[in-house]
């Protein structure tokens, strides 16, 4: 069976889809704009696909802190204005924390500030807020702004698709951070150790750093009370660490698992007192993947079916969707591939047609295999092709390797030997390519 992480893109990690990209939806506008001024504070409640926007006039040289709170679904940020064009912001922090924008016009007239989400995900959610004049007089101020500025190009750089743009955000937070640090400015620091953690797991693979940038975000957040955000950065350390474990010695590997759960247990006992159903759905699911790696297969596939759910009830449909895959990946692992191939159906009948391409191609893999496995090799050789097509679409040299060979071991598995040995040698190059 084939694990892929379903978001972010690491198709060549053996692993099973924990997190989801934002993949294209219909932006619905708003047709008027509200006007919102200096310290003033605006709060909307929207669906995904949903737009609203905001007028706000601006003075050429000054400069301007927008900080967009939200709760409930991950918000991009749009900025327009004469000279300034469009800019759009997108930490990689998903529902709960902010999004932050340092505005330097240097022309004079009116912005419009749009907050939308691209969550596939029924939910809604709701956004505050607030722009600010920064500070400009002291030396302490313009290390303020130097900061803020990491930030903001932190925010335009990150793309889930793109681990080169990901990795460049990464080196901002960085340096945001450590600015951050010197100036002990601690809320602002905690939001770039965590989006340091979120990136160094996700874009740059060090595990290991990720738990560490958690765990500092953590205890950051603990002690200036944030408590969602401080058990969400316990998830990612948690996240973080069974990664980790998978490259540790058996006895290592598995007082590395338990570490995890401890830190699991810590959050879901906060995420249950705050109510944060999205989190305990989450948590459901990275337990699960928890005792998949510790080799409790049964119970990994009873919290997948917990959390798949618990996301069915919010509304958050593709999450929910998430879990489903890793119940048919234990399914195929344990020999039902006929459940397997039933679930894995389910989950493609349900895309919106050509979205999510690396997610559908990654279900469809998985179904192509269980075909093979159950004996349907034309229903094998047909989804195998489609997957290929996918991959090479996208750019996915792993993938069109991983599509060539299966089509070649089912081909080997009906006794086509040349047909076999063909394929095997066209994917041979690709995956020393990639």
């Amino acid at each position: 069976m084939k694990y892929v992480r379903s978001a972010k893109r690491l198709t060549a990690t053996s692993v099973l889809s924990k997190m989801v990209p934002c993949c294209l939806w219909p932006i619905i506008a708003l047709a008027h704009p509200d006007e919102i001024g200096l310290d003033e504070v605006r709060t909307a409640t929207q669906a995904s696909g949903e737009a609203v926007s905001y007028k706000f006039d601006v003075l050429a040289n000054e400069i301007y802190v927008i900080k967009l709170d939200q709760a409930g679904l991950d918000f991009v940020l749009t900025v327009e204005g004469p000279n300034y064009g469009e800019r759009t912001f997108n930490s990689p922090l998903r529902r709960d924390d902010r999004e932050l924008v340092l505005l330097e016009p240097d022309t004079t007239g009116e912005y419009r500030i749009t907050v939308r989400s691209d969550e596939p995900s029924n939910a809604r959610g709701q956004h505050t807020l607030r722009i600010k004049r920064a500070p400009n007089q002291t030396a302490d101020d313009r290390r303020y702004i130097d900061a803020m500025r990491l930030m903001s190009v932190a925010g335009t750089e990150y793309d889930a698709e793109d681990r080169d743009s990901s990795l460049r955000a990464l080196n901002a937070y960085r340096r945001a951070e450590t600015i951050w640090q010197e100036l002990g400015i601690k809320r602002e620091q905690a939001q770039a150790l965590y989006s340091v953690a979120m990136l160094e797991y996700w874009a740059a693979y060090d595990w290991s750093r990720s738990a560490a940038m958690a765990a500092q975000a953590s205890a950051i957040y603990r002690e200036l009370g944030f408590e969602q955000l401080y058990a969400n950065a316990l998830m990612l350390q948690g996240t973080a660490l069974i990664e980790a474990a998978n490259e540790l010695g058996p006895r290592d590997a598995q007082a590395t698992l338990a570490a995890a759960l401890e830190l699991f247990g810590v959050a879901k006992s906060t995420h249950e007192r705050l109510k944060n159903e999205f989190a305990l759905a989450h948590l459901s699911n990275n337990v699960g993947l928890t005792y998949f790696y510790m080799g409790d297969w049964d119970r990994a596939r009873t919290l997948w079916g917990d959390s798949a759910q618990q996301f069915q009830a919010l509304g958050d449909w593709r999450e929910e969707l998430n879990a489903r895959q890793n119940q048919a990946v234990i399914d195929g692992l344990q020999g039902y591939n006929k459940r397997a191939i039933e679930t894995l159906q389910y989950i493609i009948d349900s895309l919106p047609n050509d979205s999510d391409l690396q997610f559908r191609v990654n279900v469809i893999d998985n179904l192509a295999e269980n075909y093979r496995l159950y004996g349907e090799y034309e229903d094998a050789l047909q989804a195998y092709s489609t997957a290929h097509a996918i991959h090479r679409r996208i750019g996915d040299g792993i993938g069109e390797a991983y599509a060539l060979t299966g089509i070649g071991n089912t081909y080997y598995s009906i006794g086509e030997l040349d047909l076999a040995g063909r394929y095997l040698e066209q994917a041979l190059p690709l995956a020393e390519e990639s």
